[in-house]
């Protein structure tokens, strides 16, 4: 999956439409550099935390 935050300004650069079904574009609102990918806090945004069911859901498919 490709994880962009909308409050990054790396994420100009960075994939934000699906190309693959199976390497999804996940754009999480409120999101910054990694939020997806540290460990979860209190304080994540509900997009956070639906940005990381999508990627556990994804990765139960590929070891499937």
């Amino acid at each position: 999956a490709f994880t962009n935050g909308n409050l990054d300004p790396w994420s100009a650069g960075g994939l934000r439409t699906t190309v693959v079904p199976s390497l999804p574009a996940i754009l999480i609102e409120g999101g910054a550099h990694h939020l997806d990918l540290r460990g979860a806090n209190k304080n994540d945004p509900p997009s956070v935390l639906a940005a990381r069911q999508q990627i556990a859901a994804l990765i139960e498919k590929w070891i499937a």
